[in-house]
């Protein structure tokens, strides 16, 4: 389980360097709404909201 974890978060930051921001949203979104507990997804969730101007989103993950 750690290594998909792993294997997840990798992607993501992938995505994120990438400047896939979107793509990148919605696998967050869909790892959150999987397990609401991931802190890593959490924080990524956060700054790429702040990215796109998305403060709502931004505060409501980094809180």
């Amino acid at each position: 389980n750690e290594n998909i974890e792993s294997v997840q978060i990798t992607y993501v930051d992938n995505l994120l360097q990438a400047e896939q921001i979107y793509d990148a949203i919605e696998i967050l979104e869909r790892i959150l709404a999987m397990n609401n507990m991931k802190t890593w997804a959490h924080f990524r969730y956060g700054l790429v909201s702040l990215r796109i101007n998305n403060v709502y989103n931004a505060v409501k993950a980094l809180q």
